[in-house]
């Protein structure tokens, strides 16, 4: 039986190694597939991970195009070895409709353009585009953010629907056809853009739900965090915020999406030392790392030197490290814990400073208390000023929102993916953050 060499390209396009296991070479296809996603998971995981090595995570992803790439050479290399050679001689005298698909895959319309159809590709483009115009115009009509999962589920859809229709129209443009079943270009056409729709809808959930990445652009949080850092912020918060923390929430007073450091939770009193400049909660003077490295001005009514201050119900008193150059909680006041959407937990570029953020945080109670083996600070004196009290988990979604350009200093956490702010009403997966 002839195998037809771009459908074989077109399969490992989709998932490496298929090509191999339709020319008949299981075992070559299952050790092309084995390679690349080792790459993928070694990289992500290095990448992602707190302790992950940066530089590993960004190598085995930079191997990855280049295994995918030898991969489609190597899918048709073997059709061509399996096939007769009037099978393949008749094959290239004439357009192949399998190539037309694959090119589809590539970019939308480009196979028309392959069968010359231009009118067809530009029409194929065109509409695509404006489809996705469309919902997005109606998703902010609706007033949904462009990050819900129900328009992540419509872009995903559109996508099937489009691709396979396109898929189909580019093989049927080719004449003449060798396929002599059209509901096997069908099912090869509808199954690869399920596969893409997917991959696709789990790329947008897992920005939304888990980690995203940002752009760190001010000095209110150095030298933690220095302008031009690439973060990633952790939006699952599976484990309940401890203090230390870098918390990334949004303010509604600025429409925008800040990054603080956690200070004190609800039920404590907080305070800023008269003559020191440093933090006390119920009394005791937070000395640990990062804190005993830090000095707070006096700021707003909610940071008055020697004053304490009693943090709200379900809420974080929220203090930038560089002080004086810093809104926070001094001014605006405790943060609800329903505008909190993530924790920034790792640098991943500059290299130089690349590793996680949590370990700056201050230990959690019970590892401090098993190191240094004393009893719980409630039965002394109150609350454990190193253990904050349980609190809810924040719901909620992370908002678009636009660049707010007031007095005091900015730092901006922007989308690495777009690069720019975007406003509110058009639902841009930028975000902005000021610490």
């Amino acid at each position: 039986m002839q195998k037809e060499p771009w459908l074989a390209v077109t399969l490992s396009f989709a998932l490496p190694g298929a090509g191999q296991m339709y020319a008949g070479k299981v075992l070559r296809g299952c050790f092309v597939l084995f390679a690349v996603l080792s790459a993928l998971v070694i990289g992500f995981w290095s990448l992602l991970a707190v302790r992950g090595d940066v530089r590993l995570g960004l190598a085995g992803l930079s191997v990855v195009p280049v295994f995918s790439l030898l991969n489609l050479f190597d899918a048709h290399r073997c059709c061509r070895k399996v096939n007769d050679t009037a099978f393949e001689i008749a094959r290239k005298q004439s357009k192949d409709p399998w190539l037309a698909i694959w090119l589809t895959l590539v970019f939308m319309g480009l196979g028309h353009f392959y069968a010359r159809k231009w009118l067809q590709g530009l029409l194929i483009l065109a509409s695509y585009f404006l489809a996705f115009a469309i919902l997005e115009t109606i998703a902010v009509r609706l007033g949904a953010s462009s990050h819900s999962p129900t328009v992540g589920l419509l872009e995903a859809l559109l996508s099937l629907v489009w691709y396979s229709i396109a898929m189909c129209w580019a093989y049927d443009s080719v004449s003449p056809r060798r396929e002599t079943r059209p509901v096997s270009v069908l099912l090869v056409s509808a199954s690869i853009s399920i596969y893409f729709a997917t991959l696709l809808f789990c790329i947008h959930s897992a920005r939304r739900h888990y980690v995203e990445p940002f752009v760190i652009s001010g000095r209110s949080m150095t030298p933690c965090l220095e302008i031009g850092d690439r973060i990633f912020v952790d939006k699952s918060l599976s484990a309940p915020l401890a203090r230390g923390d870098l918390v990334v929430y949004y303010n509604h007073e600025k429409d925008s999406i800040w990054v603080k450091r956690a200070v004190a939770f609800q039920g404590e009193r907080v305070a800023i030392g008269e003559e020191d400049g440093k933090v006390y909660v119920n009394g005791m003077k937070l000395d640990k790392p990062p804190f005993d490295q830090l000095t707070f001005t006096h700021s707003g009514k909610y940071g008055v030197h020697g004053q304490e201050h009693p943090v709200g119900q379900n809420s974080i008193y929220m203090l930038g490290d560089n002080s004086e150059r810093s809104a926070d909680s001094r001014t605006g006041g405790d943060v609800p814990m329903s505008d909190v959407r993530g924790v920034a937990y790792k640098i991943w570029y500059p290299l130089s400073r690349a590793g996680a953020i949590r370990p700056l945080a201050i230990p959690r109670a019970s590892q401090q208390k098993a190191s240094e083996g004393i009893k719980p600070a409630s039965v002394i004196n109150g609350p454990d000023p190193w253990h904050p009290p349980s609190h809810a988990q924040p719901s909620g979604t992370m908002s678009p929102l636009r660049r707010d350009t007031s007095a005091a200093e900015v730092n901006i956490l922007v989308c690495s993916k777009c690069g720019v702010p975007a406003n509110l009403d058009f639902g841009c997966p930028a975000q902005i953050a000021r610490r």
